[in-house]
């Protein structure tokens, strides 16, 4: 009977904290803009958490290579170590609602509080995306097109537009009662074995 119990509290245990990467939220954004000056055929996707008017700015986190327009309906995925990923992620997930800034070419940018931005998709342990790990965030390029115009006024020209899709995903940080529950375990079936 003992040992009966003692599998059933693991499978308990082991199911509740085996959770598979889920989708926690999405950011969605669309920006257009004309630029004068020197021309170019691909745009830099730049995030700046914490950004601040005051500083001029924020942490700069670059997680994607730059893009080009035949990239439209392409997905592409980051993860942890990857370019400015466990950067960005702290922003996310650290229960401040901090301004966070999207620049695309280095050019234009929106930003907007975290809790106003973030389309959360679990339950919210604050504005962000506190209480979670983020394994993996994804982009999805809707649209991209960049046109050189010939010289407006004397000035060259270049006007895009970029609407992209960023999905987060990941699993809740385990709360510290379930890893003591899953310690108990382990503890009861080694003593159980000897």
């Amino acid at each position: 009977m003992k040992k009966q119990f003692a599998i059933a509290l693991l499978l308990i245990i082991g199911s509740s904290s085996s959770v598979h990467a889920t989708v926690l939220g999405e950011i969605n954004t669309s920006q257009g803009f004309q630029y004068h000056g020197e021309p170019f055929n691909s745009i830099s996707l730049t995030w700046e958490g914490d950004y601040t008017v005051e500083a001029g700015g924020g942490t700069r986190c670059d997680l994607f290579e730059p893009l080009i327009p035949s990239d439209t309906g392409l997905i592409k995925t980051i993860s942890p170590g990857t370019l400015d990923f466990d950067s960005f992620v702290s922003f996310l997930t650290n229960g401040e609602d901090e301004i966070i800034m999207h620049r695309i070419a280095d050019r234009s940018g929106l930003g907007y509080d975290e809790s106003d931005w973030i389309n959360m998709f679990v339950p919210s342990y604050g504005p962000d995306l506190y209480g979670y790990e983020i394994t993996e965030i994804r982009l999805a390029v809707n649209e991209l097109s960049i046109t050189y115009l010939t010289p407006d006024r004397g000035l060259d020209r270049t006007d895009y537009y970029a609407d992209l899709t960023y999905t987060f995903y990941g699993e809740p940080v385990p709360e510290p009662a379930t890893m003591v529950l899953l310690g108990l375990g382990t503890v009861m079936l080694r003593r159980r074995r000897a």
